[in-house]
């Protein structure tokens, strides 16, 4: 997963946009949210006057409170992107989806690329469910996704939430383990090693940790690079995991800081993690609470190179609230 540069905080990369420019007609393919985010790559492809020729619209049946707000404002979502389809002279698809399963996503991205064929295509990552992130790397690994070329993009939001605080009134439905390939084992559990990727819910990250706890790894902190606050924040909310790595497993868990753009880096740390699991023929083990670009990297490392011992963690919110996040800030796009 490369990152395209000049990775603006705002705009479509000079050369990504001559090239969607040149295409004359592109394919989009986003998620449906009460994030206001859900919508900034159209609106910034709109902008740059690049049609998209089909476009798709995921909606999940999931809920936030106070709901009848969440059902106006997805509402008012869905028609702005019926809208701006129109304003191409295209048709909007608005299939439904379960957040927390793999099978429909896959389904529709499967369905989506056969219709779209060889044409340019933006998937827009930034309100994926985490384990929507981990299908979609599977998807781009496989022989469905070789035919279009596919760019990705992923939009921060401007500020979030108190989401520990929402986490603690809501709660988990479940909490999923689960393979990241299907081919994988759970072997010496013992000696594995945990990839973290903190985000700003350190109580969804406590509840995986409880279930599975390596006690080796690297906690990877996410940094947007106009955003030195968010970091700060991220690194604040999780002070207590981050303690209790430092204090119970002394050198065994690492810490490092990697922009949300710099998949490079990421992919590199993942890749050092999996050579220390494989001689333990123990597995890897994902907890995927931060940036989505980061999760979708180092899920697709995981795939190309331990795809036999590779395992995620993730508990499934009853719930969520509007004040997640708010607004949009930078959009950071990558090719597969």
């Amino acid at each position: 997963m490369r990152a395209l540069l000049p990775n603006s905080a705002m705009n479509i990369p000079v050369e990504l946009m001559r090239e969607l420019r040149d295409a004359k007609g592109i394919a989009w393919f986003g998620i449906n949210s009460f994030e206001d985010r859900c919508l900034a790559s159209l609106s910034r492809l709109l902008t740059a006057g690049i049609k998209c020729s089909r476009l798709c619209f995921v909606d999940y049946p999931t809920s936030a409170q106070p709901e009848a707000d969440d059902r106006r404002i997805r509402k008012s979502h869905r028609e702005s992107a019926a809208s701006i389809a129109t304003s191409f002279g295209e048709t909007l698809f608005n299939p439904t989806v379960e957040a927390y399963a793999s099978a429909g996503l896959e389904f529709e991205l499967v369905k989506f690329s056969g219709e779209v064929g060889n044409r340019r295509w933006v998937i827009d990552i930034s309100c994926l469910t985490k384990i929507h992130v981990i299908t979609l790397a599977t998807f781009l690994a496989s022989d469905a996704a070789k035919v279009a070329t596919i760019f990705l993009v992923y939009t921060s939001p401007r500020a979030y939430g108190n989401l520990d605080q929402v986490s603690k009134q809501i709660g988990w439905n479940d909490v999923i383990i689960a393979p990241v390939a299907a081919t994988a084992k759970m072997h010496n559990e013992g000696d594995s090693r945990g990839l973290v990727i903190a985000g700003h819910e350190s109580e969804r990250l406590w509840s995986a940790l409880n279930e599975i706890e390596p006690a080796s790894g690297v906690l990877v902190l996410g940094r947007i690079p106009t955003r030195p606050d968010i970091t700060r924040l991220s690194e604040k909310i999780n002070k207590g995991v981050i303690k209790h790595m430092s204090i119970d497993y002394a050198a065994a868990w690492t810490r490092q800081v990697v922009d949300v753009s710099d998949t490079k880096t990421l992919e590199e740390l993942v890749a050092q993690e999996i050579e220390k699991a494989a001689k333990d023929d123990a597995p890897m083990i994902l907890y995927p609470f931060g940036p989505k670009s980061l999760i979708l990297a180092a899920a697709g490392q995981l795939l190309k190179g331990y795809p036999s011992g590779s395992w995620f963690v993730y508990p499934v919110p009853a719930g969520y609230d509007l004040t997640y996040s708010e607004g949009s800030s930078g959009s950071y796009w990558f090719s597969p």
